[in-house]
């Protein structure tokens, strides 16, 4: 994930970057669309993650996972595994809930793709699953609003 960030950091305005531990996440749990805990306190969404925060105060937090999960859990159609970029897009103010303030791409080799550009099956709030709210990305894009 570093080697990702490495390569693009000379495109951003970073103002801090954290790895695997809090500072540039905000604080607290984040929450599914659903309304279920995700991530963990303070730091970020996954296991052994690189996070850092913008100077427009965006907080983007990098994580990997397997081919099938890029399928099924962030409906883009790609074989292979990836690294998934969960964009805080207003930081460290509420309601910090994927699929209303935090939005998922993942980085395949075609660039970064919206989560739920194949398949928006978690894009729900009535959802239990703890993907709920995964694959709103490509359904926001696409209307230009969250009407969910």
């Amino acid at each position: 994930m570093k080697n990702v960030y490495n390569a693009i950091k000379p495109e951003l305005k970073v103002l801090k970057e954290c790895e695997d531990t809090a500072g540039c996440w905000h604080k607290g749990i984040t929450k599914n669309l659903g309304g279920a805990n995700v991530g963990r306190d303070s730091t970020g969404i996954g296991d052994g993650i690189f996070i850092f925060k913008l100077v427009d105060g965006t907080n983007i937090s990098i994580d990997d996972h397997g081919s099938s999960y890029v399928t099924n859990m962030f409906g883009v159609n790609y074989n292979k595994s990836a690294y998934v970029f969960w964009v805080d897009a207003n930081g460290d103010k509420r309601p910090n809930t994927v699929g209303r303030d935090i939005f998922a791409f993942v980085l395949t080799n075609k660039g970064l793709i919206p989560a739920g550009t194949y398949s928006n099956d978690y894009c729900n709030p009535q959802s239990t699953t703890q993907f709920s709210g995964t694959t709103c990305t490509a359904k926001v894009l696409a209307e230009g609003k969250i009407a969910y």
